[in-house]
């Protein structure tokens, strides 16, 4: 938990500051700020951009920990957050998006953040497009889509051959996709390219002329088989039964 009586000099001053925690994050805190209190210059009630970045900075010094901040309108900013939120529910697995929040640049654009796990570029695509159609029928525009991400970690060389065996033949964006939806992290198509290049060069793998990947008799063999459900052997044969159904 932030101790309350660490930020609690700094924020009696400024009520139109509220301060809140990132769920699932606790090297993040998020500065949530009453646009309606925010003027060029400070006076009293009134608090200025620069009052918000010497806060911001404050806090993070004192805390050790990423301070982000949102600008609201209160009443529309939780409608919308709602709104976001039912978006990530719908089109994506559970915990992929951990948290997210909006910042107002004005009453018509915004800024979002969005805390994630395991997030590909193909996540973020597809997150942009939806979320970018559903603001624009409320008639608002996103200025800036901000992401803090926790990266899942990478998978080593026998796991990328685990599911080369469970989905071959396959394409590099299939077994990308196959592994990210395990729980691992692919840092950019090339970086797959080039272990499965070294899987190659060891015997264990194919590769067609149209892009198509396909397991040797060797590369079958260097995948240890357990009698459980988790065997390799099983998965496959569960993939391949689920692909034609």
């Amino acid at each position: 938990m932030f101790s309350d009586f660490m930020i609690s000099d700094i924020l009696n001053k400024y009520p139109m500051i509220q301060v809140k925690e990132v769920a699932g994050y606790s090297d993040a805190v998020l500065l949530v700020v009453d646009m309606g209190k925010v003027s060029p210059v400070a006076s009293r009630g009134m608090i200025s951009h620069r009052q918000v970045n010497y806060i911001s900075k404050k806090i993070s010094e004192l805390l050790n920990v990423k301070v982000f901040i949102s600008y609201s309108f209160s009443e529309q900013k939780e409608n919308i957050e709602a709104g976001l939120k039912a978006l990530v529910s719908a089109n994506f697995k559970r915990g992929k998006i951990v948290e997210l929040y909006i910042s107002f640049s004005n009453a018509k654009e915004i800024n979002i953040y969005s805390f994630c796990k395991g997030f590909s570029e193909q996540d973020r695509s597809r997150w942009e497009s939806i979320s970018a159609d559903y603001l624009s029928s409320l008639s608002i525009k996103v200025s800036q889509f901000l992401y803090e991400q926790k990266l899942n970690p990478e998978p080593p060389l026998m796991v990328i051959l685990r599911f080369s065996k469970k989905i071959f033949p396959f394409n590099l964006v299939q077994l990308s996709e196959q592994i990210e939806n395990n729980g691992y992290h692919i840092t950019s198509g090339d970086w797959l390219n080039a272990k499965l290049d070294s899987l190659r060069k060891k015997g264990f793998l194919l590769r067609e002329l149209n892009g198509i990947y396909r397991l040797t008799q060797s590369g079958l063999e260097a995948v240890p088989v357990t009698k459980s459900r988790q065997s390799s052997d099983v998965e496959r044969i569960l993939y391949l039964a689920r692909k034609h159904l």
